[in-house]
């Protein structure tokens, strides 16, 4: 089986342009191309923003995107749907793009007509991805569309109001031409279906759970505690995500002020992330940056160093479509503290792995850090446990679908 991964991009270190661009969403777009390759189907990646050679990782093929093969294969009903598009958002910036990426669209319908791909696999509604998904809707060709979150439901999530048209739109659209959708958790279905005003029953919104690598046999490169001088007996939240308006993470440094004096001198935080904050948070930590630590954008593999030698992890989302650092805390033993209303909860919760927040207040989140501390939490238990979020698991479920969508054509 062959299949085409479609995608804004994927983030990762070794490739250029795709090393700018570090994201959860690019890892796990990436991850899960890799995952699907190791289970025997040949995927090639086709990233609609990033304009880029091409190459191999980890064997997946990366395909060329530059201006030379855009105006290649360009045709003029292209250009003039891309002005069409341009006319309906805000921002001349904004405009530009869209008509960028319909001059993709002439490219896009080459890479498929030769590929003689079984399944087209679209991440992400937006408007990058619009026009090609509308070409296979044209083309009657086997897609599927894979939700990484919603956007339009979500008030932590800053987006123009053209997009947010688009993205139910789209659902109302799947909805009616019985189009395959995944949502990467059970809340993310639950609340389309709730916009849609239809049954639990219909089967073309599936839930796929995201995974996460096995972290067994893996090494410390780096000594966390001694790097930032932080004793053996005191307790280490870890924190991964940009540090955004989203991610919340400015509410951590509120509760942390609010800690009893006993647990201000026990608890560190540690911040792993890009700060797109605009230094917000810099200036909200102000006094307690020695136990309030912003870390940075971590490599990849040195972030297995920071969980295997923090107590907790921790996520303070005002929305997550699924939450990724609670898998992989618990893939390292790790016992995840969060508010209780993010989408994930359904399909992870148990009481021996994770402490959910009833109250998204300031004095919930810090009486949530030090019942976490006062808690006895099994390592060995969460590690098991966590296998079952494997990105093994979640490229099998995704072939599935591909067979379904193929034996349904055939």
């Amino acid at each position: 089986m062959k299949v085409l991964f479609v995608a804004g991009y994927v983030s990762d270190k070794k490739l250029i342009p795709f090393s700018k661009i570090i994201t959860g969403y690019g890892y796990m777009v990436k991850d899960i191309a890799v995952a699907v390759r190791g289970n025997g189907v040949e995927v090639d990646v086709f990233t609609q923003k990033c304009f880029t050679s091409g190459g191999y990782i980890t064997g997946i093929r990366i395909l060329p995107r530059s201006w030379g093969l855009l105006f290649r294969y360009l045709k003029t009903n292209d250009i003039v749907n891309g002005l069409k598009a341009a006319g309906k958002v805000d921002g001349v910036k904004h405009k530009l793009k869209q008509i960028l990426y319909y001059l993709s669209l002439g490219y896009f319908r080459r890479i498929v007509y030769k590929g003689n791909y079984d399944v087209i696999h679209f991440h992400g509604i937006t408007w990058d991805l619009k026009p090609l998904i509308d070409f296979c809707d044209e083309l009657d060709t086997n897609y599927v569309v894979t939700l990484h979150g919603l956007n339009s439901f979500d008030e932590g999530v800053k987006i123009a109001d053209d997009l947010r048209l688009l993205e139910r739109d789209f659902l109302t659209q799947s909805y009616l031409k019985n189009k395959k959708v995944t949502c990467i958790s059970t809340g993310v279905r639950d609340r389309v279906l709730q916009h849609l005003n239809c049954d639990k029953s219909t089967d073309n919104f599936n839930v796929v759970l995201n995974g996460t690598h096995d972290v067994s046999g893996l090494q410390s490169r780096i000594e966390v505690r001694k790097l930032y001088s932080i004793p053996e007996d005191s307790f280490v939240f870890c924190c991964v995500g940009n540090i955004s308006a989203r991610k919340n993470q400015i509410q951590l440094v509120r509760a942390y002020r609010l800690l009893p004096q006993e647990w201000k001198r026990k608890v560190y935080i540690l911040f792993l992330g890009n700060d797109k904050s605009g230094s917000q948070i810099i200036n909200e930590i102000g006094s307690f940056g020695d136990h309030l630590i912003l870390c940075g954008d971590v490599k990849r593999s040195d972030v297995h160093s920071y969980y295997s030698q923090s107590n907790f992890n921790i996520l303070a989302s005002i929305s997550e479509g699924f939450g990724l650092s609670i898998i992989e805390g618990f893939m390292h033993g790790l016992p995840t503290l969060c508010f209780n209303d993010i989408d994930i909860i359904p399909d992870i919760y148990c009481d021996k792995v994770m402490l959910p927040i009833n109250e998204r207040t300031d004095q919930a989140l810090m009486d949530g850090v030090i019942n976490m501390t006062k808690r006895s939490w099994d390592r060995v238990s969460i590690k098991k446990y966590a296998q079952q979020f494997s990105l093994q698991s979640t490229s099998l479920k995704y072939i599935n679908l591909y067979k379904e969508l193929y034996n349904r054509q055939i």
